[in-house]
């Protein structure tokens, strides 16, 4: 997978996924939108976006991610409650890392 290389010792492997009915050029304005303070998560608001909705739309200024970008996962990012984008691939993969892990 495409972050394996940047946790080689991980305690942890797993793949997930689903299936969508939708091209990767409508899901993927969706997906580079997605954290805390930005469009939410698309997930349960209370658990992941601070109680505010997810974003219904899509938001112009979160549409161009860019390696060493902070997709935060709370209200106070740290190394530790922040993904930093690793690797963009427009339309195919966006990387994710934190400390010990990848997404």
């Amino acid at each position: 997978m495409p972050g394996a290389a940047h946790v080689p010792h991980a305690p942890f492997a797993a793949t997930r996924a689903i299936s969508i009915a939708a091209s990767p050029p409508e899901v993927w304005p969706w997906l580079v939108q997605v954290g805390v303070g930005r469009a939410g998560f698309y997930s349960y608001d209370l658990l992941d976006n601070r109680g505010t909705p997810s974003a219904g739309r899509i938001i112009p200024g979160l549409q161009e991610p860019r390696v060493g970008d902070w997709i935060p996962m709370s209200a106070s990012p740290s190394p530790r409650t922040a993904f930093c984008v690793a690797a963009v691939a427009p339309e195919r993969s966006l990387l994710w890392l934190k400390p010990g892990s990848s997404w």
